[in-house]
């Protein structure tokens, strides 16, 4: 049957069962994030087994701006490493030249990431050599993973420096709300202390929709406000699914970052605690591209995993 777009009930079905399947590429996350989804997919028979959304801009077009959202790209319905490796990459060759072939006719560039543990990207290079049309830019990325086991185990896994701040925080100082914020306020908050990205409409416009989200969609927030003048200082917003919570925002008043308040500090430990509270199984903190960010992020006890950004130009 090859590939084609797919309706509703097929792709909350596959969704479902896939295990590359993130809190990102939900379909109403996917929705509310761009103006509209094109979901393909590969059917061999009558089955099922990979899905693909191309997320659309409001010009018609492929966006190639995800913003706060990552692992947008193909899914597949069992994990690769399950099929013998003699067919483990004829498959999934085909299967990505099929894909490559289809967009072609479609879009005049895509950009994707493979989500988690979709680490070949030979088919992307060798595709080139054989259709000069169709050139891709692979992006090495990297993001921070923390496994979850108790509370005192991951305690001691923190960088010593960590735990010597942690001591030092002055909790009463700080008035800690969940799930109970102002979008509009938290937008501001957003555009005074990340100054140096470009927040565009439609930047703002899913920021604000990410938001506005539910705790029964999955949405967490934790805002942080400083007694001394009810001002907010800190805010994270977490996406959970499947028991790995995604962290979306972790955003501290710049103010507050060198003030020995050590605030930074005490966000990314209200992470690791709500995540114990609730038994989830791992934190990605998602991003650790910038020798700081890294840096910061796996002193908590993060290992990297790597991930690819692909950008693929047809016709060029």
């Amino acid at each position: 049957m090859g590939i084609v777009k797919i309706k509703d009930f097929e792709i909350s079905k596959f969704l479902n069962e896939s295990k590359h399947s993130s809190f990102f590429t939900q379909e109403f996350i996917l929705k509310k994030s761009f103006s509209s989804i094109d979901w393909w997919g590969f059917f061999k028979g009558k089955e099922l087994i990979c899905v693909w959304p191309i997320p659309i801009t409001s010009t018609g077009q492929p966006s190639h701006d995800y913003f706060i959202t990552y692992y947008i790209g193909p899914m597949w319905k069992r994990p690769l490493p399950d099929l013998p490796e003699h067919r483990s990459m004829s498959v999934v060759t085909s299967v990505y030249n099929s894909y490559m072939e289809t967009f072609q006719k479609e879009y005049k560039s895509v950009m994707f990431d493979l989500p988690l543990g979709l680490i070949d990207v030979r088919p992307f290079i060798w595709q080139h050599k054989n259709n000069e049309k169709i050139k891709s830019s692979i992006e090495i990325r990297y993001t921070a993973v923390l496994e979850i086991v108790a509370y005192e185990k991951i305690l001691k896994s923190f960088r010593q420096e960590r735990r010597r701040e942690l001591l030092k925080i002055n909790k009463k100082d700080f008035e800690i709300t969940f799930n109970s914020h102002d979008t509009a306020k938290i937008c501001d908050f957003y555009k005074n202390n990340i100054k140096s990205l470009n927040f565009s409409p439609s930047r703002e416009s899913m920021l604000k929709n990410f938001l506005n989200m539910q705790q029964e969609e999955g949405v967490i927030s934790i805002q942080v406000t400083s007694k001394r003048n009810m001002k907010i200082v800190g805010f994270v917003l977490m996406g959970i699914f499947s028991d790995t919570c995604n962290v979306i925002l972790n955003l501290c008043d710049t103010n507050f970052k060198w003030n020995k308040s050590f605030l930074p500090t005490f966000l990314t430990d209200q992470i690791i605690q709500y995540a114990c509270e609730k038994g989830l199984k791992t934190i990605d903190f998602n991003g650790a591209n910038s020798p700081g960010l890294a840096d910061s992020k796996h002193s908590f006890g993060a290992y990297p995993q790597l991930y690819f950004r692909i950008t693929t130009q047809f016709g060029y």
